[in-house]
């Protein structure tokens, strides 16, 4: 059994490896148990899956955050995406029908400020769709926080897409 350290580590597309408290707050409040001890084999979601959700609209960024889960690495990619929507609720409305023609379905949702989804296709894949917020914009590559940047101006209907897998 490999070593797990109890933190969360970051990967920027095509950059370098970091771990740091502060991403690990941030990967924390995608789940209040995420820096439990352990390890085991990790969950990555199906490469397949991700491709249905970069499906939705403009993949601006897109970032990996490990963390162990319930004594389980886990994997959840974190992307920001453009629908070309007016506002995040429309945003967030657009996104949730253009996967359920992908055959995903509604778990929970407030109006405009949140979505979950599951796949009916991809066992135990999971995703919440929220507006993005621009304090997790140094999460992303420098060249993705230009187009992120470019795209947020004046809008709010960017959208941070977090996808995951569960055992």
């Amino acid at each position: 059994m490999s070593q797990c350290v109890k933190a969360i580590s970051l990967t920027k597309a095509g950059g370098s490896r970091k771990t740091s408290r502060v991403l690990g707050m941030v990967a924390a409040l995608l789940s209040a148990d995420l820096l439990v001890a352990g390890c085991s084999a990790a969950l990555q979601v199906n490469p397949a899956a991700l491709d249905d959700v970069r499906g939705i609209g403009k993949v601006l960024g897109e970032v990996t955050t490990e963390g162990i889960w319930s004594n389980t690495k886990e994997v959840i990619n974190k992307l920001a995406i453009d629908t070309g929507s007016a506002n995040s609720r429309e945003a967030i409305n657009k996104a949730g029908d253009l996967l359920r023609k992908r055959k995903w379905v509604a778990v929970s949702q407030s109006t405009s400020e949140f979505m979950q989804m599951k796949s009916t296709v991809w066992d135990g894949v999971y995703l919440t769709i929220f507006p993005f917020d621009s304090s997790e914009i140094e999460l992303y590559p420098e060249k993705a926080q230009e187009a992120i940047k470019k795209a947020s101006a004046g809008s709010e209907a960017l959208l941070a897409v977090s996808v995951g897998q569960e055992k």
